[in-house]
């Protein structure tokens, strides 16, 4: 009966990742107003923060969250386009320092999950090895990264890249999904998508 939840449970958050798949999240955008235009104000932001200049095709631009007094909430826009997220990701290295940030949008379960990875992702980033997470899995060196376990005798053990038959299936399954399911920090992003060639010409100007 447990297995059986834990399978529904994992069915449903898939079917979140995927319904979520489009989705960036917009934090620091100032100013919310009851009346504001928020599609308008975050292409000024693309534009200004970023310098994204062609016309982004959104298929819906809206803050969410609780409202807090003195507090404005992040905003979330869905992408028609796989290639115009990727192209605003790839420029979001230009907010280091900066109080914006960008980031794709999961299900709490995976960002739970993806908390606990991020500082050994950096850890391992640091001493020279290629990391990568993709949604709630880290890689690192290709190889997939299994978390130290509670054993009967109450002692843990130690942390583990394994490469079963099973898990090689998974990781060459993971490196050729759609890249838009690789996510890093916002301080890794320019490292993971620098390499994302830039768009056709379907886009127009913002002054078109």
């Amino acid at each position: 009966m447990k297995d059986e939840i834990n399978t529904l449970r994992d069915k449903v958050t898939d079917l979140q990742c995927r319904s979520m798949k489009q989705n960036l999240i917009f934090h620091g955008i100032a100013n919310e107003s009851r009346f504001e235009n928020t599609e308008e104000k975050l292409r000024n932001f693309l534009y200004y923060e970023l310098g994204i200049e062609d016309h982004i095709e959104f298929g819906n631009v809206h803050r969410f969250g609780r409202h807090e007094r003195g507090k404005d909430r992040p905003i979330v826009a869905r992408f028609l386009y796989q290639s115009d997220l990727l192209y605003v990701k790839q420029n979001a290295y230009k907010l280091r320092g900066s109080c914006y940030s960008v980031r794709e949008q999961f299900p709490q379960a995976v960002e739970d999950r993806r908390k606990i990875l991020y500082p050994i992702m950096k850890r391992h980033k640091e001493a020279g090895d290629t990391v990568k997470l993709v949604r709630d899995r880290l890689y690192i060196n290709n190889r997939p990264y299994v978390e130290p376990r509670l054993s009967d005798s109450g002692a843990y053990h130690n942390a583990s890249l394994v490469d079963s038959p099973s898990e090689r299936r998974h990781r060459l399954s993971d490196a050729y999904s759609d890249i838009t399911d690789v996510d890093t920090p916002l301080d890794d992003q320019h490292d993971t998508y620098s390499s994302v060639a830039r768009r056709g010409s379907r886009f127009r100007s913002l002054a078109g």
